[in-house]
């Protein structure tokens, strides 16, 4: 029913109290609609023969609707309810949403398997995910991978088209790999990357979250045998010793997290191992291509007799000569794994009472790169001690410099806590743990050499010759330097004497017939030295080109030039002929003069650029 706008007109025809026809809100309200637009109000004794009358003519021609046109519609307990705009094609559509299923869009993409392999540590799983995918839809596709507990280091993406990539999404902790589509065509993308184990339940456990794969299967290589293995409900799983060492596990199903977790038996110990408390001392020495342990261990414990123990030692690590010369015997009885390093029998010489104090030398090989040199760094492991603790200290050789990541139970404490004797310029830390397992993945570069050097010249020309005098104030930086060289192009030294403050050994300096200057230092750990030199070469009357000598291996800073001669001579500096060098003027270099004076001679003043 419509409602449009009216205007209302009254006539009296009798005085009385008026009572007027209910309106649209009243009609709401009592869910009662006129059916008229003219009513007459029924007759009583107490209206006296009045008559009121509500005429309501139709004027919506010549006043139109100002607003959205009204309906009415009952609701669900029958109550009539104003709707503005509410036309017929709104109730249909309203109506087939209720009663028509919505059709559903295809997926942009599937992920048809995922396939795990890896290899477990005491403290974290090297991992290669192999994630075969098929998309769906032409254009841009952003596929959400989760992972967020991944640390990728290479990332593989099949027939890779330019913008592909893998980011990080900050706000969702999870990877996205963004591919441009082809309906239907298959992909895959290989994940080589790092997850931490977790070790606070007292055995590793792996949890991965992973996207939704109808086939998702993972092999897992672990150290240990004969272990106990836990996986996530839904999950099946089967184990088997590895041809390498420890253990296969094999792992299919889907679970999101993927959490897997292995605890190796209980190890039979001797009763009296149970009451024995074991402390290190170990430093740790790195260079190029070793690493090498310096340990002295303290076994103690208290009304325990012991007459042997055993040690397992660092990842790749075995013994040196030296420690098989000790007072002690040492016999290895466990080769070890990939994963887990050799376990070694000490028993002493002689039979004697705790506590032991026994030094261990030990050495890792280390594959040389030039570019990167990773390293492993473990400790000396006393097995079924029932407490374990003790001190690292790192130290790298001259030539490295690196950074480290700690794993397990294992900090870092500052020098001056640790108060170590062995702690010295090269320390690069110093770490303390407290029980085991724990490692350092060490991260190590070579160090690179960085020379500066800010030269200062004095020319004097003469007649038949020209003499300049050097001095090259060097900054040497980084790696040890052992030796200067410079090129003298065309100047010869003269008999004066090399002046260095004794860092340069002057009794082996080389000048080779190319012209080339070598200067041996004595000290190789010297970070800044002034070396004097003098050098001479023939001049001519006319044109002459003084080429300054090239100070090779070096950034060579701005300098300064004064070129003099004595009044014989007449001397112009040609500008267009002069490369790297700018005039001073002379007001300007009044202080720069010998002695703060200029002499009789013509003087001039250049500066490089």
């Amino acid at each position: 029913m419509r409602l449009a706008t009216y205007s209302v007109m009254i006539l009296l025809w009798a005085w009385a109290d008026a009572t007027v026809i209910p309106d649209c809100a009243s009609a709401e309200e009592t869910s009662e609609i006129p059916e008229s637009s003219e009513a007459t109000m029924p007759k009583s004794d107490s209206d006296l023969g009045a008559e009121l009358t509500v005429i309501l003519p139709d004027v919506s021609e010549e006043f139109p609707a100002s607003g959205p046109d009204v309906f009415i519609l009952p609701d669900k307990s029958g109550k009539l309810r104003k709707v503005l705009g509410f036309r017929y094609e709104d109730f249909l559509r309203s109506w087939q949403d209720q009663h028509v299923e919505q059709k559903t869009a295809p997926p942009e993409f599937t992920i048809q398997s995922i396939d795990i392999q890896g290899r477990a540590t005491a403290v974290d799983a090297r991992l290669t995910l192999e994630i075969s995918l098929v998309t769906q839809t032409a254009g841009w596709v952003n596929i959400p991978l989760q992972l967020p507990t991944l640390i990728l280091r290479q990332i593989h993406i099949d027939h890779q088209q330019q913008g592909e990539c893998l980011v990080y999404d900050s706000m969702q902790h999870n990877y996205v790999l963004w591919l441009k589509g082809q309906i239907g065509k298959p992909r895959k993308l290989v994940l080589d990357g790092i997850a931490k184990l977790q070790l606070e339940s007292g055995f590793p456990t792996l949890e991965l979250y992973l996207p939704t794969a109808p086939i998702t299967n993972t092999t897992l290589h672990v150290p240990g045998t004969d272990l106990h293995v836990k996986a996530s409900p839904g999950l099946r799983w089967e184990q088997s010793g590895s041809q390498s060492g420890g253990t296969e596990i094999r792992i299919s199903g889907r679970a999101n997290p993927l959490e897997i977790s292995w605890e190796a038996p209980e190890l039979k110990t001797h009763s009296e191992m149970e009451q024995v408390e074991a402390s290190g001392e170990i430093t740790v020495t790195v260079d190029r291509r070793r690493v090498t342990y310096e340990a002295a261990l303290s076994i103690a414990g208290h009304e325990v007799q012991l007459d042997r123990v055993s040690v397992r030692l660092p990842l790749g690590s075995t013994l040196t000569e030296s420690t098989l010369q000790q007072n002690f015997q040492f016999k290895v009885i466990d080769a070890g794994t990939t994963d887990q390093g050799q376990v070694v029998e000490i028993r002493p010489m002689e039979r004697t009472n705790l506590p032991w104090v026994i030094p261990i030398s030990a050495e890792q090989l280390v594959e040389e790169n030039f570019d990167q040199l990773e390293y492993a760094i473990g400790g000396f492991e006393v097995l079924n001690a029932y407490r374990q603790s003790g001190n690292v200290t790192l130290q790298l050789a001259d030539q490295l410099q690196a950074y480290f990541d700690l794993h397990g139970a294992v900090r870092q404490v500052s020098l001056r806590e640790r108060e170590s004797q062995n702690a010295d310029s090269s320390t690069l830390a110093c770490l303390r743990y407290d029980r085991f397992p724990w490692s350092v993945s060490l991260h190590g570069v070579p160090q690179r050499r960085r020379v500066s050097v800010r030269p200062h010249y004095e020319l004097q020309v003469e007649p038949a010759e020209a003499v300049l005098k050097m001095a090259l104030d060097y900054q040497l930086v980084g790696a040890q330097t052992y030796s200067l060289r410079i090129d003298l192009r065309g100047w010869k030294l003269t008999d004066d004497p090399i002046e260095s403050g004794g860092v340069v050994d002057v009794n082996r300096y080389v000048e080779t017939r190319q012209g080339f200057l070598v200067l041996p230092l004595l000290s190789r750990d010297a970070k800044q030295l002034r070396l004097h030199l003098t050098a001479r070469r023939d001049v001519s009357l006319g044109t002459n080109t003084f080429p300054l000598p090239e100070l090779l291996g070096s950034v060579v800073l701005d300098g300064s030039l004064s070129v003099e001669s004595n009044s014989s001579i007449r001397l112009t500096p040609d500008s267009r002929g002069t490369k790297g060098l700018s005039s001073i003027p002379l007001d300007e270099s009044v202080t720069s003069a010998r002695d703060g004076e200029i002499n009789n001679a013509t003087v001039h003043f250049f500066h490089s650029l």
